[in-house]
């Protein structure tokens, strides 16, 4: 006589339709879902982790791209300061030359006049002597 146990399992594998039934089926199929619905997953998160990815290399792209562009404005803007400063420097040498040389023409001008004018007072020293 069968185990009442098997008896029960041997009743539930029978179908209305009277074809036998196997719960391993049953199993195999919620195991064959579940795989399935893991693998959806798997791959949902690989999307979601690739779509991530490809966002955030377009955002570094973009920021390296603005990066590049700053910087080239950036050494466009201290050439010209380079050039302006250059050229105010040369300007106020240039400047600075002509002042100096004025300065000395003045100045040896007013020497000689004061040379002049001394030696017009040591002459006149002299004949008072």
């Amino acid at each position: 006589m069968p185990h009442p146990q098997q008896q029960h399992q041997q009743s539930q594998q029978t179908l209305d339709s009277g074809h036998a039934y196997d719960d391993d089926d049953d199993d195999d199929k919620e195991d064959h879902d579940q795989q399935l619905l893991i693998s959806k997953q798997r791959d949902d998160i690989k999307n979601r982790s690739l779509s991530w990815c490809n966002k955030h290399v377009k955002e570094k792209r973009i920021m390296q791209q603005v990066f590049e562009q700053q910087s080239e404005k950036t050494n466009k803007l201290h050439g010209m300061q380079l050039s302006i400063s250059k050229s105010i420097f040369e300007k106020v040498h240039d400047s600075n030359k002509e002042l100096q040389e004025q300065n000395l023409t003045l100045n040896g001008g007013e020497r000689g006049k004061m040379i002049e004018s001394g030696q017009k007072r040591v002459d006149a020293i002299d004949i008072e002597r």
